[in-house]
Parts: C-alpha cells; sequence; structure tokens
C-alpha cells in the first residue's frame, strides 16, 4: 500500500501550524525537507506530520524553533518530557499576584520579559498564567484582583518596552489594535513588541478601535500589516468582523489577525488573510517575510 502523502495545507491543517510557519521552517531552519511531485508540488508524508506535531509541541512550551530544528525525533521527545518536569514559569507569577505582592510582581514579569524574550514570554508565559487565572475565578476571590493586577502590571511593562524600543532599520510599517468590544490586548502588545524587533515599525492604537478609523490610519502610515486581535467565542460574529476588516482592508496592506477562538475559522474561506495563534507563529511569519 502507498504511503500516504500530504499537501501543504493539508498538512497545516492536521499539524494545527499555518502554512506560512511551516514555509518559513522549511526555508529558514531546514526543520523538514518535503517531497517534490514532477510538477515542483512539496508533499509530505506521515513521518513528516508527526515531527511538525512535536516541534509545534517544543515552540509551544517555550523553544525557539531555530534551537530545535536540527534535532531528532527523539531528542525533541525528550525536550518534551524535561519541560512537563520542570515546574512552569508562570508559577512564579501566579504566586505573587494571588498574594497581591504589586511590587515582586512587576519585578518578576520584567525579568521574565528579559530572560525569554517577547513572544516566548507571551506563550510560556503569560498566556498559561492567564488560562490559569481564569480557571480559578468560580472558586478562588483573589483570583479576580489577580488578573486585574497582572493585566494592568504586564501592559505597563510591555509598554514601556514598546516605547523605548526602535527597529534598527526599518524595514515596514504595521498598525496594531482590537476592535470595538475587544479589550483583550495583552497578547497584541507583545506582538507589536516582537514586531518592533523584527524591524517593523509598529504603530499601536490599543484596544477597541473603530473599523473606518483603523483603516484611516493605516492608510497614513502606508502601513503594509494590519494586525488585530480578536477573543470573539461565536465562529459565525467572528467571520464576519473578518469578512468585515478583509473586504475593507486599503489596498496594498494585508490583514494579519490574532487569537486562539480563530482556529475555528475554516481559515481557507478568508484568503488573503493570515492567522496566527500565538505570538511565536507571528514572530516566524515576520522572520520568514521580513528577515
Amino acid at each position: 500500500m502507498p504511503e500516504a502523502r500530504y499537501t501543504l495545507s493539508q498538512i497545516s491543517e492536521l499539524a494545527h501550524i499555518p502554512s506560512q510557519t511551516i514555509y518559513a521552517w522549511e526555508r529558514r531552519y531546514k526543520a523538514l525537507v518535503p517531497t517534490r511531485t514532477s510538477t515542483g508540488r512539496r508533499t509530505y508524508t506521515r513521518a513528516d506530520l508527526l515531527r511538525l506535531k512535536l516541534l509545534k509541541a517544543c515552540v509551544d512550551q517555550g523553544s525557539r524553533i531555530g534551537t530545535i530544528a536540527g534535532m531528532s525525533e527523539a531528542s525533541l521527545k525528550d525536550l518534551l518530557e524535561s519541560e512537563r518536569e520542570r515546574p512552569a514559569k508562570q508559577s512564579i507569577l501566579l504566586h505573587h499576584a494571588l498574594a497581591l505582592e504589586h511590587d515582586e510582581l512587576d519585578t518578576k514579569i520584567g525579568l521574565a520579559l528579559m530572560s525569554l524574550g517577547p513572544a516566548a514570554f507571551a506563550d510560556q508565559a503569560l498566556s498559561p498564567l492567564m488560562l490559569e487565572i481564569g480557571h480559578r475565578w468560580r472558586d478562588e476571590p483573589d483570583a479576580i484582583a489577580a488578573e486585574h493586577i497582572i493585566t494592568a502590571s504586564t501592559k505597563s511593562i510591555l509598554s514601556t518596552a514598546l516605547r523605548l524600543s526602535r527597529p534598527r532599520a526599518i524595514k515596514a510599517a504595521a498598525v496594531f489594535a482590537t476592535p470595538e468590544g475587544e479589550l483583550h490586548e495583552l497578547g497584541l502588545l507583545t506582538s507589536a513588541l516582537v514586531a518592533q524587533n523584527c524591524g517593523i515599525k509598529a504603530t499601536y492604537l490599543g484596544a477597541q478601535m473603530p473599523v473606518p478609523q483603523l483603516f484611516h490610519v493605516v492608510e497614513a502610515t502606508q502601513a503594509k500589516l494590519l494586525v488585530v486581535a480578536s477573543s470573539i467565542d461565536d465562529p459565525e460574529e467572528l467571520a464576519a468582523q473578518v469578512n468585515e476588516m478583509r473586504t475593507a482592508v486599503p489596498k496594498g496592506a494585508r490583514l494579519l489577525v490574532g487569537g486562539r477562538s480563530s482556529a475555528r475559522l475554516k481559515r481557507e474561506a478568508f484568503p488573503g488573510v493570515l492567522f496566527f495563534d500565538s505570538v511565536s507563529d507571528f514572530e516566524e511569519f515576520l522572520l520568514a517575510d521580513f528577515g
């Protein structure tokens, strides 16, 4: 029986990794080498799929793709196991937040951001921390205050870092915002900092930006990228929101949509839109296209 073969779009869906990210991992890091058909199309094997899943799991736990791309499957499995046994970085932040130790929390968040870098900080420390706090809301009254403290502290530190960062050589401009009704912006703020570090001049507009004014800023800054974040749970409502922006985004600009909720969409139904599930995915896209 012939071995199963997958196209790029098929393996992207099965591995839950955007096609652009897979392409970047191939081209920039030689993480895997697909077979090509007589017409030059990429095809992937079951082994390629398993390798991609291992790589994604390691990246989700905070490893950098450039560090792990050349590892064998056995080494990747060992790395995953060692990461599971290691106490999560967010546990320290959680302790200070629940204890309402604001100064200690500020210090630890700042240190985590500097040691991990913005992408790994968001995916390895901040995102799991906010999920854990959310799970504790019902049973622990202090969790509500802790979430507010974490949000305020992280936003302040990230905003300061963004103001102080300057691209060494500007390769493109990007506008960052959340649309009206969307209050969650920490992931987007971190993405703006990642962009600055990748040579992209970031105009950060914050939360709840009306779409017409958002497009005006894109045109005024001649931005090549419009990066928005949404946490809408209803797939139909989210699809309508993405379509509204996709069909009216200014000419010459590309729409990027962040947030795990977008995984519920049939992404192929939104041609020209790039979805990213994590800040690391966004960083990989920037490195591939502007690195």
